[in-house]
């Protein structure tokens, strides 16, 4: 993230999420683990997990976040 935080989170507001079933598989591809990820983002695995099914969104700030 760059020095503006605030516009970060604006332009990452912004950001359409991929749909759920796509997200787990591309942290995957980066070669990320879902506890690396939700550490770096603040949330638990379980977190992660439930965004990536599409069982929940993240909101506010966790949205601009994972977005990034």
């Amino acid at each position: 993230m760059s020095n503006y935080p605030a516009i970060d989170a604006l332009l990452a507001a912004c950001t359409p999420l991929p749909p759920p079933a796509e997200r787990g598989l591309l942290r995957r591809r980066l070669g990320l683990t879902a506890p690396d990820v939700a550490q770096a983002i603040g949330v638990d695995t379980a977190t992660l997990h439930t965004w990536e099914k599409g069982l929940r969104e993240p909101e506010g700030h966790l949205y601009a976040a994972y977005a990034y």
